[in-house]
């Protein structure tokens, strides 16, 4: 075991009072100088609209997040080109979530579909929000433009990356899983002497909701599908909102946006190519998984589901709080 991870109650700890570690993109995840592995710990103020203490349910849901997602890897049911960091173990101060925090597995760790452990020492893991920021290195330009000026080309490399990061999650909703996919949870994984975009790396294996899947039902239903959990009209609504409101606020709200803006703003392509390549990475996955009845699991009428800021403090709408918008570009008019 980690010496990280030590009972406090019972055992004498060998930590010393501070450990020397890099801090990360999130204010409460680090990773040591010496160690493939990373710590994310509560951190107990409110940000956002919500307190960052990791109470122990949810870190015991976060470890029966981690043994689906890696039974899934065992039957080969994950997306292609994935790659998921595991959630080993957790621990706290008994009975105080303010010391709650989790082990996390590094690079070495990290697991696709069947048995092969680790992630290909060929592919560079970029942090997806870090592509379009600005940083006190390259204050003038995105590591988006620095990619292109080493030798990516733009329009292929936001097509590659739309069409990895809008499969993987329709592929995800497919099996009822909701990945939390966003922009800080996924590193997108480069080929820097193809240069090009070659996978997705899930932090960890946490999913919307995750105390659906207490009592295995979920769990069986995802593992093995000749085994459905039945559902009401109303769960299957639920369900249905809450795998679209996740695939429109992370994957094209975070994630495409994002890039697309900087597509046509930047190297003047037009918005009606950036549309058809978006478009055609969502048409072109329900076509080729057309015996997956989507339909049923997700809201395919060209409504947008946005959840701003605003929707989620101010609580606008229904709950889960979001607001319907028409004709949003980034999506297929439907006839």
């Amino acid at each position: 075991m980690n010496k990280y991870a030590v009972e406090v109650s019972d055992k004498q700890s060998d930590v010393e009072n501070s450990i020397d570690a890099f801090v990360l993109l999130s204010k409460r995840s680090f990773i040591p100088l010496h160690g493939d592995y990373q710590i994310k710990t509560s951190f107990p103020v409110q940000i956002t609209s919500e307190s960052r203490v990791i109470d122990w349910n949810t870190a015991e849901d976060a470890i029966e997040c981690a043994r689906i997602v890696s039974q899934l890897a065992n039957l080969s049911k994950l997306p292609e080109n994935l790659w998921v960091l595991p959630t080993l173990f957790a621990a706290q101060v008994k009975d105080n979530d303010n010391t709650t925090f989790y082990i996390r597995g590094g690079l070495k760790d990290a697991y696709s579909n069947g048995t092969i452990i680790g992630l290909p020492e060929h592919l560079t893991p970029v942090t997806a929000c870090a592509l379009t920021t600005r940083n006190i290195l390259t204050p003038d330009k995105t590591l988006f433009e620095s990619l292109v000026e080493f030798g990516f080309d733009p329009v292929s490399l936001f097509k590659d990356i739309s069409d990895g990061i809008i499969s993987a999650q329709l592929h995800f909703i497919a099996i009822r899983w909701i990945p939390d996919a966003h922009t800080q949870n996924v590193a997108y994984l480069f080929d820097m002497k193809q240069k090009q975009f070659s996978g997705i790396l899930l932090k960890d294996s946490e999913c919307e909701k995750n105390k659906i899947i207490r009592g295995g039902k979920l769990a069986s239903s995802i593992l093995y599908s000749q085994s459905p959990v039945a559902q009401t009209k109303s769960e299957s609504n639920v369900r249905t909102v809450i795998s679209t409101l996740y695939f429109h606020h992370t994957i094209y709200t975070k994630h495409t946006e994002p890039l697309a803006c900087l597509l046509h703003n930047k190297y003047q392509i037009p918005i009606v190519d950036i549309q058809a390549i978006v478009h055609n990475s969502l048409n072109a996955w329900l076509k080729d998984n057309s015996n997956m009845d989507m339909h049923n699991k997700i809201d395919l009428t060209g409504r947008y589901y946005e959840r701003n800021l605003a929707c989620k403090t101010l609580q606008i709408g229904q709950p889960p709080y979001y607001r319907l918008l028409l004709n949003h570009k980034l999506l297929p008019t439907v006839h």
